[in-house]
């Protein structure tokens, strides 16, 4: 509530720019840096190696990619999972 409000912003929108559901312009961006206390000049996109990325929980990230795919894309990341899943179990004998 705090933040949205320093920013001038519904914290609906804030909510649904963390969610990535909303985009979020450069320079909005920049605000919401500098009020999370951080420099604009060193962000990084959270998928690049980047020390800060492995801050981000996993299951964050993969939300966040999820939701900017197609239907047939989330149904084939789902097969691949599932299929990861199944061979785990196999060779760990859970399941069977």
């Amino acid at each position: 509530i705090e933040v949205a409000r320093e920013l001038k912003i519904a914290k609906s929108y804030l909510s649904m720019i963390e969610n990535g559901i909303k985009p979020v312009s450069v320079e909005l961006r920049n605000r919401l840096l500098k009020q999370y206390g951080y420099s604009p000049a060193s962000f990084k996109n959270f998928r690049t190696e980047d020390k800060r990325a492995g801050n981000i929980p996993t299951r964050s990230k993969l939300d966040l990619l999820l939701r900017r795919i197609n239907e047939e894309q989330v149904e084939d990341v789902f097969r691949f999972v599932l299929q990861k899943v199944s061979t785990a179990n196999e060779s760990t004998g859970v399941g069977t």
